[in-house]
């Protein structure tokens, strides 16, 4: 085999980036990257590659298409790892990571912002259009690949790639003195994540009485009117709720130390990493009941993620507190109603 390609030019943040820089640490010297202008890792630690950062406009994301087509060889393997194949034919074998749900989800994008709705919707377009591209595609689950085989023609292969997941395995033995949080939810504020139906679970435990204590790592400067419906609902209703930003590295391995149990309430996704990293770290998981949680584990509690109320029953089920069970009547008793005065 020649050379290996990695085409990232829409990799920058989120569970790609934390992908893409696992995927760095075992590439052969001789790798191209052809990478986003805007990701954050530093030329230095790329320094054995040769590498070409892309501009994150349409006439430069363009200009990159042709770069690749330039540079892959018939030997070659190009690794298309930002969800879209190449707009040319190449002459290397192409492999295509798809890792956004979005893209091979049937259903439509009426319900996420107007900006992120034309994005996927172009993204969509080009993977229907240019997945005559491609030799091979992988996924990461078996839902994953069930929805994708209705759009790519392309042998699709199912490899669950988690990164760096070892690096959690030291956690399983600590003896978990210093707690601080009853359950952390690490995810970033896009609308799938479904913050505010957790949030407004918090909300229901409150009425009843009930404060668990809850970690979140919405980014105040990303993702504005999340942070603030956080704020507004912790103040109103003197909730235990931690918003710490976006957090990464060792001060998340530190978090997952100081919590019990990972929530995860997201309506969508390709892997779900946190309940990967929270499982090997020792955490107990509460997750919605879907197919996504499913194909990689199995959760000490579920709910329907569209109703705080299935939320907040799954969380005062975790914590032991579950006290209200329906109690059903007789026909008698029903009727004493009826006629009584």
């Amino acid at each position: 085999m020649g050379k290996i390609i990695v085409q990232a030019n829409n990799i920058h943040n989120g569970g790609g980036l934390t992908l893409f820089k696992s995927l760095v640490e075992v590439l052969p010297k001789n790798t191209i990257l052809i990478i986003d202008e805007r990701l954050p890792i530093i030329d230095s630690e790329l320094s054995h590659f040769q590498v070409y950062r892309v501009k994150p406009t349409l006439k430069h994301r363009f200009l990159a298409e042709r770069l690749l087509r330039k540079l892959a060889d018939v030997e070659d393997r190009v690794l298309c790892f930002g969800n879209l194949p190449p707009l040319f034919l190449l002459k290397a074998k192409v492999v295509l990571f798809i890792q956004n749900r979005y893209l091979v989800e049937p259903k439509s994008l009426t319900h996420v912002p107007a900006k992120l709705r034309l994005k996927l919707t172009v993204e969509r377009f080009l993977l229907r259009c240019f997945e005559r591209n491609v030799n091979q595609v992988l996924v990461q689950t078996p839902s994953m690949k069930a929805l994708a085989c209705r759009y790519v023609s392309a042998p699709i292969t199912v490899a669950g790639f988690a990164a760096n997941k070892n690096i959690f395995l030291d956690l399983e033995s600590i003896d978990r003195q210093n707690i601080e949080y009853d359950f952390i939810y690490v995810a970033s504020g896009e609308a799938h994540k479904n913050h505010k139906n957790l949030v407004q679970a918090w909300v229901e435990l409150a009425r009843q009485g009930v404060y668990p204590s809850l970690c979140l790592t919405v980014s105040q400067r990303a993702f504005p009117a999340v942070a603030e419906l956080i704020s507004r609902e912790m103040q109103c209703y003197n909730l235990r709720i931690d918003n710490l930003g976006l957090v990464m590295g060792e001060e998340l391995i530190n978090l997952y130390e100081k919590s019990t149990a990972l929530i995860y309430p997201s309506i969508l996704e390709s892997f779900g990493l946190p309940l990967i990293e929270a499982k090997n770290a020792g955490l107990k998981i509460v997750s919605s009941e879907l197919d996504y949680v499913r194909d990689i584990l199995d959760p000490e509690e579920s709910f329907d993620p569209k109703s705080p109320i299935s939320i907040a029953r799954a969380v005062k089920r975790s914590l032991k507190l579950d006290g209200n069970k329906f109690v059903s009547m007789s026909a008698e008793g029903f009727l004493d109603l009826v006629v009584s005065e």
